[in-house]
């Protein structure tokens, strides 16, 4: 990680994964900005590259 402390931000880099019960990203990096509770998620720029978001199984009401 590389931290930023006059931008406010934080650098992950490398085929980041994060996972919390909300859901999960992946990338090649990740900025995260202090201030204002902002990710950024970037792919590597090849092809195929691509960063990602997956979120849990949701209910919604009315379905079954």
């Amino acid at each position: 990680a590389t931290i930023r402390p006059v931008e406010g931000e934080i650098v992950l880099e490398g085929n980041v994964v994060i996972t919390d019960d909300r859901g999960k990203v992946s990338g090649h990096r990740i900025r995260m900005h202090k201030g204002d509770g902002r990710a950024i998620v970037e792919g590597d720029g090849t092809e195929g590259s691509r960063a990602r978001i997956t979120f849990p199984e949701m209910d919604f009401p009315g379905e079954e």
